[in-house]
């Protein structure tokens, strides 16, 4: 019996730890409903079975329904850029006048990383911003329907042509 409960605590560890690495909203909330299960295998080994239902009817249920709700609902822009040409509080301003600043919560990522390894390291990218040569390449994804607005601003933010819109389009 205490090799179980020593095991469900190391597992519960482990998924804490998990939980603090991951960079999905989504996946966090899932793992806490697992970490809630977890813990309500501990308290059901400490001999505390009300508490141990109580965990598992609040904590992995009703906290996950409401958690992955508000998730649903929140809108969240990533765009990543990598360009020294581009002001990002000039950027900034512009992409708040486009996007409610009520309704949008905005991310920018300024990097030198490949598109390659920016897709992987972020969990969703809806405007990619490069710099190639003497030029602008913009990667957006064609369902957003602001996509061409950003253009707009993207080129105002910079004195370099945006010589092309690609199709950012990906599943994670």
């Amino acid at each position: 019996m205490e090799i179980i409960l020593y095991f469900s605590l190391f597992l519960l560890i482990v998924v804490i730890l998990i939980i603090n690495f991951t960079k999905s909203l989504r996946k966090a909330v899932l793992l806490s409903a697992v970490m809630s299960i977890i813990s309500s295998l501990v308290y059901l080994l400490l001999l505390s079975p009300d508490v141990a239902l109580a965990e598992a009817v609040i904590g992995c249920s009703i906290s996950t329904i409401i958690l992955l709700t508000a998730i649903k609902h929140l809108n969240i822009i990533n765009v990543v850029y990598q360009t020294e040409n581009i002001n990002q509080d000039r950027l900034s301003e512009q992409f708040k006048k486009i996007f409610n600043k009520e309704d949008y919560d905005i991310h920018f990522f300024s990097n030198s990383e490949e598109f390659s390894t920016n897709l992987e390291k972020y969990d969703h990218i809806d405007y990619y911003i490069h710099e190639k040569d003497k030029e602008i390449l913009f990667y957006a994804n064609e369902k957003n329907e602001n996509y061409i607005a950003v253009k707009k601003v993207i080129s105002q933010s910079s004195d370099k042509k945006i010589i092309e819109v690609l199709e950012l389009d990906y599943e994670k």
